[in-house]
């Protein structure tokens, strides 16, 4: 496990006690099946999570934490293969989150708000559950463009909230295999 505080004064390491200042930082030392916990706090930074890297927000408010994109050129957050994101806001960027071709990637109680473009871009990746892109109890809004845009993969979307985006609410590619259970879908600039 590594630590991320941004108000932490001190010799960084990533440990509980000296944790990192940047969740970048942190993710520099990230090898596979670490799992990133950031404390409350507003974090200004283009990340991308490296394979089988999970982010963990504080469980208590989704809102505590919040990744904002510094460059809007890029996406917020970037997802490589086994990637996760939790209990996180993540505001603004050319995408709020962008999930990477082949990758198989989760987000559970996340909030997107305010991307450029889409609130979650999902690239291409074979049809079956090794690549499967799933959102569970996710908020998008406010995205300039589709909340949900996925080009031809497996796609689950359970338990959450996608409004008042410009355009589609949930935009996807010819031959997709999709799953939609308990969704809100509602006051799009497109279909929902």
């Amino acid at each position: 496990d590594i630590y991320v505080d941004e108000d932490f004064d001190g010799t960084p390491t990533g440990s509980e006690l000296h944790p990192y200042r940047t969740i970048s930082e942190a993710l520099k030392h990230a090898d596979e099946g670490t799992s990133v916990h950031i404390a409350k706090g507003k974090y200004n930074e283009n990340i991308t999570i490296p394979k089988d890297v999970k982010l963990f927000g504080r469980k208590a408010d989704k809102g505590d934490v919040i990744i904002r994109s510094d460059n809007d050129d890029k996406p917020t957050v970037t997802m490589r293969h086994e990637s996760e994101l939790n209990y996180l806001t993540i505001e603004e960027g050319r995408h709020g989150v962008r999930i990477e071709e082949d990758a198989e990637a989760k987000l559970y109680k996340v909030v997107i708000k305010g991307s450029d473009r889409d609130g979650v871009h999902i690239d291409s990746a074979p049809r079956d559950a090794k690549h499967r892109a799933l959102l569970d109890s996710v908020e998008i809004e406010g995205s300039k463009r589709a909340g949900v845009y996925s080009e031809r993969r497996d796609l689950v979307i359970i338990n959450s909230d996608i409004h008042n985006n410009a355009s589609d609410g949930i935009d996807l590619a010819a031959g997709m295999k999709a799953w939609f259970e308990h969704n809100r879908i509602n006051s799009n600039g497109g279909s929902g």
